[in-house]
């Protein structure tokens, strides 16, 4: 049986990858001197509290190949006649050279790496519906297309409440934040090209969220899609944004989860994402 690993920037709900036999390699946050496994030691609730609460922006690191190589002998241990990776976007992190070196260290079963060159749930949901068609004894092969598949056709949007958080890990300068925040101005990014890239600026939170909302709908048949929205410890913005769309568009599957504490460190509390496909 062919098995599928990710990492946990796909924000898979734990009870989910479980559930479909994924197996999740975490990454690292170090936070006040102290380095966490991604979701496993620091919860995205506990992170969002301390972060709130901190003047200290947490740092983020790939997985070890020896940690992708761990991950491979547990699921051949269970029988896994060959493996299917899927990795956050090489434009933003290292973590798929990091698993390519694992698959080129380890020789004991067949790995196909993938870039997803995406991330939260739009790697997620390439990671399901690998897994899914696994369970169905596809080939690796099968398994490989039916991730770019689904890859090919998801889309990622995310509201991002403040700028201070893009500022104070580097993705724009002191002045750029200074104004956008005294202007209430807030982002909308998408994951184009495998980078994190704006998409448009709203002068209000509501506008942003209805932007989101809005292009998921336009580009959704009703009855047809599947839709995730995670938030960064904002679950009533994000319980309100998914009540919205399942009315609007009536998808066939629903996810509602978190950010990463990974991720989280260069959101900031409060961000929105939807993501969605059919």
């Amino acid at each position: 049986m062919i098995r599928v690993v990710t990492d946990s920037a796909s924000d898979l709900p734990p009870e989910l990858a479980d559930a479909e036999g994924i197996e999740v390699v975490p990454l690292y946050v170090t936070f006040g001197g102290e380095t966490y496994r991604d979701g496993v030691d620091l919860k995205p609730q506990e992170f969002f509290a301390r972060l709130r609460a901190s003047d200290e922006l947490p740092t983020t690191a790939q997985p070890t190949p020896g940690d992708f190589v761990r991950a491979f002998e547990r699921l051949a241990s269970q029988g896994a006649t060959g493996i299917v990776v899927l990795t956050l976007s090489s434009g933003i992190s290292g973590t798929f050279n990091s698993a390519l070196q694992a698959a080129r260290m380890w020789k004991e079963r067949a790995v196909e790496v993938i870039d997803s060159r995406t991330a939260l749930m739009a790697q997620g949901f390439g990671a399901l519906a690998a897994a899914r068609l696994a369970r169905a004894q596809a080939s690796l092969e099968e398994v490989a297309n039916e991730a770019r598949r689904v890859l090919k056709r998801t889309r990622l949007l995310a509201a991002v409440p403040t700028l201070e958080y893009l500022r104070r890990g580097g993705r724009i300068g002191r002045a750029a934040a200074l104004v956008g925040n005294l202007l209430q101005i807030k982002p909308v990014v998408g994951d184009q090209d495998g980078v994190v890239t704006p998409v448009a600026r709203l002068r209000t939170w509501k506008r942003a969220l209805g932007y989101i909302m809005n292009r998921a709908v336009e580009e959704l048949t009703p009855g047809q899609g599947r839709l995730a929205v995670m938030h960064a410890d904002a679950l009533e913005d994000a319980q309100r944004v998914l009540e919205q769309l399942v009315e609007r568009v009536k998808p066939v599957e629903t996810i509602l989860t978190d950010f990463s504490p990974v991720l989280g460190t260069h959101s900031g509390p409060g961000a929105i994402c939807v993501v969605y496909y059919q």
